[in-house]
């Protein structure tokens, strides 16, 4: 089969004849699993992600929060299937039974973009492009988890200054103050949670500071608070915090202080957060144009 050689997820019936099925083989392939019949005229290779699958089902592309988490970009909540449909696409049908309508009730699990693409898609193409997930995605998240994932995307090198612009371009004047936020140096969402937590104090901060203990911290704060971000995914095993408490003991011995707050607590808890890093350094406050941590977008 030409088409899988090639690299094509999506499959049209066309196609495949083109390529020398006949109709009895195509009905066989699908009885074998060799395919998997997604839509009328619409075919998939085993093991095409189910949110593809689903979205071509509908009738339509993942887009927005489900493309950039597929491509492993930061995004607050991706248990939603995000599609992007045609304004002039209909019969959009169930994700799972082709044979009825897209009902109100699967709008729960759903949530469908409707508006034009700046960079359109082809007939088969499963995703929408980079720029335009991104854009969905600020209209989509609330703005602190819009700038995380703008600078995931930024950190991965997904995206580059102008690939930015484009991006702003097309969400409404509201957004565009976000631009001066992207900082790419942050290594994960809840780094840049942190680092607009410490921003909204008024306090001087430096981003992934080298230490003399070695390697780089997440964030230094006021030349004195040491604050890094644990979540089991990067942190989880006795090594793990053997290592990150020694760290912690040699950097206490140069007079600095370290604050571990969970991600849930700088995702969900900030006035917490916020409340902790006042609690040990007081309310050291500086000008804009003095902080260590002015944000940059990658270059």
């Amino acid at each position: 089969m030409d088409s899988a050689a090639s690299g094509h997820t999506i499959l049209a019936r066309s196609t495949l004849l083109e390529e020398g099925m006949r109709p009895r083989e195509i009905t066989q392939a699908v009885r074998d699993g060799t395919i998997v019949r997604v839509r009328r005229d619409r075919y998939a290779l085993p093991g095409v992600h189910d949110d593809i699958r689903a979205a071509v089902r509908i009738g339509g592309r993942r887009a927005c929060l489900s493309t950039l988490a597929a491509r492993g970009v930061f995004v607050f909540d991706a248990t939603r299937v995000h599609v992007h449909v045609d304004r002039s696409a209909s019969r959009l049908r169930g994700p799972r039974a082709e044979d009825r309508r897209l009902a109100t009730s699967d709008r729960r699990e759903f949530t469908l973009h409707w508006r034009p693409l700046d960079q359109p898609c082809g007939t088969f193409d499963c995703d929408v492009s980079i720029i335009d997930a991104l854009a969905q995605s600020i209209r989509c998240q609330v703005p602190r988890m819009a700038l995380a994932t703008l600078d995931s995307a930024v950190h991965l090198g997904l995206v580059d200054e102008p690939d930015l612009r484009r991006v702003f371009a097309l969400v409404p004047e509201r957004f565009r103050a976000l631009m001066a936020l992207i900082d790419g140096r942050a290594e994960s969402g809840p780094e840049t949670l942190l680092r607009l937590i410490v921003r909204s104090l008024g306090l001087p901060y430096e981003v992934q500071p080298r230490l003399a203990e070695g390697g780089r911290g997440d964030l230094l704060v006021a030349e004195s608070l040491l604050i890094e971000v644990d979540s089991r995914a990067h942190h989880e095993g006795w090594s793990h915090a053997v290592s990150d408490r020694t760290r912690d003991l040699r950097a206490a011995s140069r007079g600095l202080m370290t604050l571990r707050p969970l991600y849930q607590h700088v995702v969900h808890e900030p006035g917490l957060v916020a409340a902790a890093i006042t609690g040990l350094i007081g309310d050291v406050r500086t000008t804009p144009a003095h902080r260590a941590g002015t944000p940059r977008a990658a270059r």
